[in-house]
């Protein structure tokens, strides 16, 4: 029951329900047995032979029935196994009930034995995986880490738990872990040659790389696999069949097609229907970037026919997707408006929000070249509030495991605490019949180190704990950044919409999604690229311009020797200070206004200078007194950025903020921020 390719059968392969018409009936046999405890010895038999022959469906009842016999007839060492075949019913179809009854197991057992641990153990992080509960992951990765420690590398146990604590890592995005027990798994795989689990394991890695968008690791490491595939189908299958998705992610068709052929091959002597669609989906892929639409219309709709006739799935959804960006190479959007209506709703039956954000991206552009602005725009803002969920709630998990893990190294630290006391007992029984001056001085030097040991565990502690809050804190900073911006600039965008410019709100939406797209992007990393930092400020600008009726006009001037590629800035830290000088200086402003951003280095800092010729500070709080709260908000956030930058690199940071004047006239402004200098090394 132990699943090893955890991360590569989610597109090809049914999953097992406990459901079916079987009959609950017992063979004849049962019924003339007399006593209770050989009537729960039979259905434990019975049991195990339908759950290796994958009739779960009669598995819950005759469970219960044998509980039942178990508990009047005192066999109680019947109730672990029994409520592990409840979790082994259960496992495929109904993840939560599994990990109940995987949980009860592991509690009736009184003196568990080792194999039998790891396996409840493998079982409750698979359920919890499905489940997408982090806590509960978090806390049963641990376990099999500990219960796998003293084990030898050979143990096929400790290979077999160590691909599952893997896998666990990957799915709560830990994965830098992820990959370190992958690779862990093929050294121990290496020793007992086991091709099989080296492999699962080559490939996982593959998978996890692909999840970073490092297709060039994730073929590396598929490759890898190449030679130790044997004759079982569907490892083949599976390997070739990734092969073909990170390839076309790089544009590289011949391979694609290279290893579609074989995986089709493979497919088809399987005749499994899943897998020969899920690759008639890719072929489509690679006919559009051919430009053979013609021919990709045809594959498509016929796995669409095909895939509409079962659950709502993955696969669904991934076909439409592609149906969609078809349409629109076609420039047929009527069509892809409908085919991401029907995505929408599949999207929503299995609750995918990566495929809803995905899908939300195309439908805004559809609608938009519809000439349906509203409609664009509630899109809009329904993509915005998926992406923000989703975003909290990483947030909040971040939170809670921080809290966990703050209170389980106070509870270790307990624990050891009270070791240590145990061990002073010890001594102190032993050295009773000793001198008593020998005992005075041994007692000081035992109570001296315990506390220093004490003092240094505590200060460790509470510097990690501090180090742990202020990464927090900086997320949380730059998680208060993005509103600020975006909605200033929905505004707008619904200004145009209402009084109906079409022309503007078109012009206006493009470089919206655009500036979205990228401040998105952007706000996933602590620093970007220079090159992508000052895009994003260029297309910000350009909406300010227009929202300003073109009443200024700005210039970005680099210096020769900075290269942007390699130069790493903290993403929307410029902005604040632009948005500052553009609605508190040039709006005011009488006349053509002018803005200039500057940017140069030092041999350790980045120098931003940001210079307006507008109406000047006093005069803007003059006009406008609310302007000020609005200001020293997101300059206040900045500023605090800019504290956290200079406390982790140690070098000189600061945001200076100069008052042009022309004798007593206010001529502008000028920000000067000095910033660590920040490079990418390859």
């Amino acid at each position: 029951m132990i699943k090893r390719f955890v991360l590569i059968l989610i597109l090809l392969y049914p999953t097992y329900m406990v459901t079916g018409q079987t009959s609950n009936r017992l063979p004849a046999p049962f019924y003339a047995l007399r006593t209770d405890g050989e009537k729960a010895l039979y259905l434990k038999k019975a049991i195990s032979d339908s759950i290796k022959t994958q009739a779960y469906a009669r598995v819950p009842a005759w469970c219960h029935m044998a509980l039942g016999f178990a508990k009047k007839s005192k066999k109680d060492t019947l109730s672990p196994i029994l409520y592990q075949y409840l979790g082994d019913a259960y496992d495929a179809g109904r993840p939560d009930s599994a990990a109940i009854y995987f949980r009860k197991s592991m509690a009736a057992y009184r003196n568990i034995p080792l194999t039998k641990k790891l396996y409840l153990l493998q079982s409750l992080a698979y359920n919890y995986q499905a489940l997408n509960e982090k806590d509960s992951l978090i806390f049963y990765i641990h376990a099999l880490e500990k219960a796998i420690k003293p084990m030898p590398d050979k143990d096929a146990r400790k290979i077999t738990a160590t691909t599952t604590i893997a896998s666990s890592y990957a799915v709560i995005n830990e994965y830098d872990n992820a990959i370190k027990n992958y690779r862990l798994a093929v050294r121990q795989s290496m020793l007992t040659k086991d091709s099989s689990n080296i492999v699962a394991a080559l490939v996982n890695i593959g998978l996890t790389y692909n999840q970073l968008d490092d297709n060039k690791f994730a073929i590396y490491y598929t490759r890898q696999a190449l030679p130790y595939l044997g004759k079982d189908d569907y490892p083949r299958l599976i390997t070739y069949f990734n092969l073909t998705d990170y390839y076309l992610n790089m544009e590289m068709q011949d391979s694609v097609r290279y290893f579609l052929t074989k995986a089709n091959a493979i497919a088809v002597k399987l005749n499994d229907e899943a897998a020969i669609h899920s690759i008639e989906i890719k072929q489509a892929l690679l006919m559009i970037a051919e430009k053979k639409y013609a021919p990709a219309k045809i594959v498509l709709q016929k796995s669409l026919d095909y895939l509409l006739k079962n659950e709502p799935s993955t696969q669904i959804v991934n076909c439409l997707l592609v149906y969609a960006s078809l349409d629109t190479a076609q420039n047929n959007y009527s069509d892809a408006d409908k085919h991401l209506n029907l995505l929408a709703n599949v999207a929503q039956k299995i609750d995918m929000k990566v495929y809803k954000l995905e899908a939300l991206k195309l439908h805004i552009a559809v609608k938009q070249r519809l000439g349906q602005y509203k409609q664009a725009f509630e899109l809009q803002k329904n993509f915005i509030a998926i992406n923000d969920s989703v975003k909290t709630k990483n947030a909040q998990t971040e939170l809670a495991q921080l809290q966990t893990e703050y209170q389980t190294s106070q509870k270790e630290e307990k624990i050891r605490l009270l070791q240590s006391e145990n061990q002073i007992k010890d001594l102190e029984i032993e050295a009773s019949f000793r001198n008593k001056t020998l005992l005075i001085l041994l007692l000081l030097v035992l109570v001296f180190v315990f506390g220093a040991v004490y003092y240094i565990r505590q200060l460790r502690s509470q510097t990690e704990l501090q180090n742990l809050r202020s990464t927090l804190e900086i997320k949380a900073l730059r998680s208060q950044m993005n509103p600020h911006f975006i909605f200033n600039s929905l505004n707008s965008i619904q200004k145009y919409i209402w009084e109906n410019r079409q022309e503007d709100a078109s012009e206006y939406l493009t470089k919206f999604a655009r500036l979205i797209r990228l401040v998105l992007e952007n706000s996933l990393y602590e620093s970007v690229k220079l090159t992508d930092e000052l895009a994003s400020l260029r297309l910000y600008i350009e909406m300010e311009q227009r929202r300003n009726n073109e009443k200024f006009d700005y210039t970005i001037a680099v210096a020769d020797n900075i290269d942007t590629e390699s130069t790493l800035i903290p993403p929307l830290l410029l902005q604040p200070y632009i948005e500052n000088a553009i609605w508190h200086g040039l709006s005011q402003k009488d006349g053509r206004g002018q803005l200039d951003i500057a940017i140069e280095k030092t041999s350790e800092n980045l120098i931003c200078r940001i210079e307006d010729n507008g109406i000047g500070r006093a005069r803007s709080a003059e006009i406008r007194m609310d302007g000020i709260q609005k200001k020293s908000l997101a300059m206040n956030i900045s500023s605090q950025r800019i504290e956290w930058l200079k406390k982790e690199s140690n070098v000189r940071s600061s945001v200076e903020i100069i008052d042009k004047f022309d004798g007593d006239t206010a001529t502008g402004t000028t920000v000067l921020l000095t910033l660590p200098l920040l490079q990418k090394h390859d």
